[in-house]
C-alpha cells in the first residue's frame, strides 16, 4: 500500500522536492528489505520446525513399529515414502562397519 501511495504521489509530482521523494523512496526500499529478511527468517524457522516435527514423527513410527514387530518377527520393514527406504531392520543385516573397513582400506591404498 505504501509503495502504491508513493508511486501515485511521485507520478502526480506531489512531493515538495526531489530530495523528499528520494528520502521516501529510500525509506520504502529499506522497509522492503526488512520485510524480505523477515520472510526469509520465518521460512528458515518453518523449515527447521518442519524438520523437527518430521524427525519426531519418524521416531514415533519406528518406536511403534518396534513394538508391533515384537509379535510379528519381520526382519525388514520397508517404507513407501520418499526419503526413507527402511524403517526397521534386524541389526544383523547392518553391514555399515564391514563396508567402512573396505572403504577405509581402499582409501588408504589409493594414496
Amino acid at each position: 500500500t505504501e509503495l502504491n501511495d508513493f508511486q501515485r504521489k511521485y507520478e502526480a509530482n506531489a512531493f515538495l522536492t526531489a530530495e523528499r521523494a528520494q528520502q521516501e523512496g529510500n525509506r520504502l526500499q529499506k522497509k522492503q528489505e526488512e520485510l524480505q529478511n523477515y520472510a526469509a527468517k520465518k521460512e528458515q524457522e518453518l523449515a527447521a520446525k518442519q524438520m523437527e516435527l518430521n524427525g519426531q514423527l519418524r521416531d514415533t513410527i519406528v518406536a511403534q513399529l518396534t513394538i508391533f514387530n515384537q509379535t510379528k518377527g519381520y526382519q525388514i520393514i520397508f517404507s513407501n515414502t520418499m526419503g526413507d527406504n527402511i524403517l526397521l531392520s534386524n541389526p544383523a543385516y547392518d553391514i555399515t562397519a564391514e563396508f567402512l573397513e573396505v572403504l577405509n582400506k581402499n582409501y588408504s591404498s589409493s594414496k
